[in-house]
């Protein structure tokens, strides 16, 4: 992806890898009890992270007792000092409930935050001065746009570098964008998605995430034909990635897509969890240049002892990484997330401080 944020959606806990070799090494960056701001939410889905401030959507059942918030961390003097941005109260104001389902594609837009949320099935703005929600597109918006018979918001969304949303919406199946308030368009039809993929009448699944890179060029994951798939600024459709390009580097029998992530070294990372390696390529060169960054046993080694990554982002030079399940800590999406920090002396503090953190995620 490329902005000035970096969204990391669906998280419970992140990781900072050291460097593309065998035996990275992560630590803890913010801990659980700073993200949830003294025990005000809970169910950590995304995050963006914008100079010296990170912000966090926390959804908050009932079932757990605690409520959906959106809260931040910011670095003062060295120190980590945890706030909430938009109240229980506000969100329940403006929306009707008092969760959030699923708070996804969650990125910067101006002085504001947007996010896509499941239980409205609407993409929402946050104001961070104020915390005040707004429902910036609400769902019979886009079901008009789509034309589907219902409206179902993922989690493959992503923030353009004009603070607007593109999201896949899985009932029409199309590929849309936001364009302003109460307004939105189809930017890749269910149609051209077929084609392109060669799906025939099945229907395409970008449910993991997608990515500018510098040139504008936006990608996304395939889940129905294993293959990764390209729309250029003139709206021109191709496949950067073949199910047999990537599987003639994993070894493995098919793929699968997590997130996909373009970096500030000019590489486009995503997540196969198929074989659960992180694999980066080059956008000028994808198929020649794609290559494994990371494998399921470095992921293992480190303290979230997993490999169920669900987004990454940059901190320092450095990718992270976002899972939500680790052992020992609880289960599913309701393990606490963790940033964590290249084992280097000279990143050892944890604070927020020197974040060169290019956009969102998913």
């Amino acid at each position: 992806m490329k902005n000035a944020t970096r969204v990391l959606a669906a998280l419970a806990v992140a990781c900072l890898i050291t460097a593309p070799a065998m035996g990275v090494g992560y630590k803890q960056l913010v801990s659980s009890s700073n993200v949830e701001a003294g025990g005000t939410g809970d169910r950590h889905w995304s995050n963006v992270l914008d100079g010296e401030t990170a912000y966090f959507t926390l959804n908050g059942f009932s079932s757990d007792g605690k409520s959906a918030n959106i809260t931040k961390v910011e670095n003062l003097g060295g120190m980590q000092v945890p706030s909430v941005v938009m109240t229980n109260a506000q969100w329940s104001a403006a929306s009707g409930s008092t969760t959030m389902t699923n708070a996804l594609g969650f990125g910067l837009s101006g002085n504001s935050l947007i996010f896509a949320e499941g239980g409205s099935d609407s993409i929402w703005k946050v104001d961070i001065a104020t915390g005040a929600p707004t429902e910036y597109v609400p769902k019979a918006t886009i079901q008009s746009v789509s034309g589907g018979t219902a409206v179902q918001l993922g989690n493959g969304n992503e923030t353009t570098s004009t603070g607007e949303m593109v999201f896949f919406e899985s009932s029409a199946d199309n590929l849309m964008l936001t364009a302003g308030v109460n307004s939105t368009s189809i930017l890749v039809s269910k149609t051209q998605l077929q084609s392109l993929h060669g799906l025939g009448t099945s229907a395409p699944s970008i449910v993991s995430g997608m990515t500018y890179d510098s040139g504008q060029n936006l990608y996304w994951g395939d889940a129905t034909s294993d293959s990764m798939g390209m729309r250029a600024p003139d709206g021109t459709l191709s496949i950067a990635l073949s199910t047999v390009d990537i599987t003639a580097v994993t070894a493995g029998s098919s793929v699968t897509f997590g997130d996909v992530f373009y970096a500030p070294d000019g590489l486009i990372y995503f997540f196969e969890s198929a074989t659960d390696n992180i694999m980066r390529f080059d956008p000028a060169s994808p198929a020649p240049s794609l290559e494994i960054f990371m494998t399921s046993a470095e992921l293992l080694a480190g303290p979230m002892a997993s490999t169920n990554v669900q987004s990454m982002g940059w901190y320092d030079g450095n990718l992270t990484l976002h899972t939500y399940q680790v052992p020992g800590v609880g289960s599913g999406n309701v393990a606490s997330p963790l940033y964590v920090v290249p084992e280097p002396s000279v990143l050892a503090l944890l604070g927020l401080g020197g974040l060169a953190l290019i956009r969102r995620r998913r």
